[in-house]
């Protein structure tokens, strides 16, 4: 079980990484796929953009470093629920040619119904996270005990996340690519 957790942490931490700084690296973009949703009042696009982004960066942050994962675990849950009403309201009101803004490894797409159970797919893990406790690579649970987990058996579940949420990025690069080519 705690190899699993380490596992799937891996590849949260790869996910809300890669998206975070995506937004990050074009943030007008980010606020432009934001607006075309029609969800928000003009006002409060940026500053829900701003904080959207900063949730990313410290969900990252925490994954990384083991801090408060069952809590964090319910944050991305939440952030993810978001995302995923905004796709469905908007494929509700005929918008299907929206970007759903996602960048990274979870990659650039037109929203669909697919999108949003891929979402969905990936509250798993967060849930996984937020019932199950787990010790290893957690700076939090050093904080409290003065013990940091860690063995041979945690560095191939954390490099078994990352080999894993690289081939999510490469695949969804090679649908984008194939995408393109096919225009």
């Amino acid at each position: 079980m705690e190899y699993i957790s380490l596992f799937m942490r891996t590849i949260l931490f790869c996910l809300f990484l890669s998206t975070s700084l995506h937004k990050l690296k074009d943030f007008s973009h980010h606020v432009q796929t934001l607006t075309n949703y029609n969800l928000l009042e003009r006002r409060l696009v940026v500053p829900l953009a701003i904080l959207g982004v900063i949730q990313e960066i410290a969900i990252t942050i925490c994954m990384l470093f083991g801090l408060f994962i069952e809590w964090v675990s319910l944050i991305s849950i939440a952030l993810l629920v978001i995302y995923t009403l905004a796709i469905s309201v908007s494929l509700i009101r005929g918008q299907s040619n929206l970007n759903c803004g996602c960048g990274g490894i979870a990659g650039n797409h037109k929203i669909s119904w697919w999108l949003v159970f891929r979402n969905i797919l990936w509250t798993i893990p967060c849930t996984w996270l937020a019932v199950n406790q787990q010790r290893l690579f957690r700076l939090d649970d050093y904080f409290i005990s003065g013990s940091f987990y860690y063995d041979i058996s945690s560095l191939f579940a954390v490099f078994s996340g990352l080999v894993f949420s690289l081939i999510i990025g490469i695949l969804n690069e090679l649908k984008h690519l194939n995408t393109m080519n096919a225009r």
